[in-house]
């Protein structure tokens, strides 16, 4: 697999305990990209928050935030949880993709 088709398609897991952890997308070398997270109980339910989301900037540009983003949202959607996007680069990803928008948790009065 080359370098493009590593970016295009990375393998991603989840990692860390109930409360933490993150979503990191492994690539040959041993490069990581990452999207950390913390989980909160609220009276509306599960809700991860989304904290950062780290692609090394030999990466950039080809996607892989997106998929963590994607992976996250997948997630989310078998889990029945939502997410609370405090990371810029996740809230802007979410808000753009229809699919993922009804994921997004209502903010608190």
């Amino acid at each position: 697999m080359n370098k493009a088709d590593a970016a295009a398609n990375p393998e991603i897991v989840r990692q860390g305990a109930k409360d933490a952890g993150r979503y990191v997308a492994r690539f040959p070398g041993g490069m990581e990209a990452e999207l950390t997270f913390t989980m909160e109980e609220t009276a509306d339910g599960r809700v991860m928050i989304a904290r950062y989301t780290g692609v090394p900037a030999s990466l950039g540009g080809r996607g892989v935030g997106r998929a963590l983003v994607a992976h996250m949202v997948a997630a989310a959607a078998a889990e029945g949880f939502t997410v609370r996007p405090d990371c810029s680069f996740v809230r802007a990803k979410m808000e753009d993709d229809p699919a993922s928008r009804r994921f997004i948790a209502r903010a608190r009065a």
